[in-house]
């Protein structure tokens, strides 16, 4: 390992401390598609029906759209990366990825905060905090190192462990750089990707991962004029949850604290703490929509079953502050 600190401080000295261009702070990270045409460009979130105008974009956006499309005007395209809402619509300030198709939003990467790979030879690397999953289908590898260490220089990360299987070491270490890469299907990523495997050398490219969060909004309500009182369910990213009935009688909003989480892709369990009851906790189960929408599926002495509740508010972002501590 030691070759390869020095190889960073190399890096150091000769490129300084180049950091990722600084976002506004109402910057969120978002996903969905863009259509260009010649009435201009239009933007639909995952998971939701309406399309926005969109404000300036970045040139890379304009050129890989450009190519993407291949002239073929208002073909929807997928697209991930920061951006804000602003006077001229939904603007995109940095984006990560560029091409695909409206089944790229179903891609959720679960529990992963990188996603890497590349082909020639075929491999993927899968990132958390806990380990590091290193995949290598052509020849049914799987190799799996815990608690990877972690090292920033400028606008290079990297990751590196050792494993001991009893039969021998095996060091893996793992960069990711702010430098534009294509994959074999023409997709843009903001990230290139290397992996050092024991001195073999794979080059690709990497993404975001745990991007099922983002399918969620930070506040739904249900439908207007629809119910007799209105329920508000507030949702933060650090799993915590109220929800909120609205009579509309003059008295004060009745709020119920809890936690939500999810059971799979399209399943939301929300625990709400039960009135008068220390301890207790009352169970909803809802189903995540194609359109943002959650509909309750178990019985509520409360809300019944089957209320419907509609997206409001931004997608809900990582805990880390609305920002991922990554390249």
């Amino acid at each position: 390992m030691l070759r390869y600190l020095l190889f960073f401080l190399c890096i150091t000295l000769v490129s300084g401390c180049q950091l990722r261009p600084v976002l506004p702070d109402d910057a969120i990270y978002q996903r969905g598609l863009v259509s260009i045409d010649a009435q201009g460009a239009r933007f639909q979130a995952c998971g939701r029906e309406q399309w926005h105008s969109m404000g300036e974009m970045p040139d890379t956006l304009r050129q890989e759209y450009s190519r993407l499309s291949a002239g073929r005007e208002g073909l929807p395209i997928y697209v991930e990366g920061w951006g804000r809402d602003s006077f001229e619509g939904w603007q995109i300030l940095d984006p990560r990825v560029i091409g695909g198709d409206l089944d790229s939003c179903l891609e959720p990467f679960t529990g992963t905060a990188l996603y890497a790979g590349g082909l020639e030879p075929a491999w993927s690397l899968l990132l958390s905090d806990e380990r590091l999953v290193f995949n290598q289908p052509g020849r049914l590898r799987t190799l799996v190192f815990d608690q990877p260490k972690r090292m920033r220089v400028g606008t290079l990360w990297r990751w590196y462990q050792r494993l001991d299987d009893g039969k021998g070491q095996l060091d893996v270490a793992f960069e990711v750089e702010r430098k534009p890469c294509r994959d074999e299907q023409g997709v843009w990523y903001a990230l290139t990707a290397h992996v050092n495997l024991d001195e073999v050398l794979f080059d690709g490219c990497a993404r975001y991962g745990d991007l099922q969060r983002l399918t969620l909004a930070s506040r739904y309500r249900t439908p207007a004029g629809q119910y007799l009182r209105d329920i508000h369910v507030l949702m933060k990213a650090d799993g915590s949850a109220r929800l909120i009935e609205e009579n509309h009688n003059g008295l004060p909003l009745v709020p119920r604290a809890g936690a939500w989480r999810f059971l799979n892709s399209d399943r939301i369990l929300l625990e709400l703490a039960r009135d008068g009851s220390e301890g207790a906790v009352d169970t909803l189960l809802w189903k995540l929509g194609n359109d943002g929408s959650l509909t309750l599926l178990n019985d509520d002495p409360a809300l019944g079953r089957g209320l419907e509740l509609q997206p409001l508010g931004a997608p809900l972002q990582w805990p880390e502050g609305g920002r991922k501590p990554l390249p």
